[in-house]
């Protein structure tokens, strides 16, 4: 199986994965994977999904809307206290995932259609946010 890797150039505060596709003609499959990026190899990508304050807090209120009474939590009253006690229990959900599985990264397997169906949105979008190629 052969896998070829494209990363993003990094930012510091800006968070990102490598894309991989892995692809290999005798079993005539190709995946498309995203992986922490190089630059910041410890990052897990459930973090580089969710992990920034916003998704964090999301998660907290998601959460605390589902099982929160179940549990008896108590979110303060004042509206700072209440933002940061949902971004933290984010965090803590988001600790529990990370802390459990040592999985690098998510995958997806196309077939020959939806290779050429990805191909032409990614032209697409390329042609959109940087102008068609001459």
């Amino acid at each position: 199986m052969v896998q070829e890797k494209i990363t993003a150039e990094y930012n510091k505060g800006v968070t990102s994965t490598d894309v991989l596709v892995q692809y290999n003609r005798e079993l005539q499959s190709v995946g498309i994977g995203l992986q922490p990026i190089s630059a910041v190899p410890d990052l897990h990508f459930i973090d580089a999904l969710y992990g920034e304050a916003p998704q964090q807090t999301a998660i907290g209120q998601l959460f605390f809307e589902k099982r929160g009474l179940d549990l008896e939590l108590d979110p303060p009253k004042d509206s700072d206290g209440e933002a940061e006690f949902f971004n933290q229990l984010g965090r803590d959900i988001l600790d529990s995932i990370t802390g459990s599985s040592d999985v690098c990264g998510i995958w997806t397997w196309l077939d020959r259609p939806g290779i050429n169906r990805f191909i032409r949105i990614l032209r697409k979008a390329r042609d959109t946010a940087f102008g068609r190629d001459e």
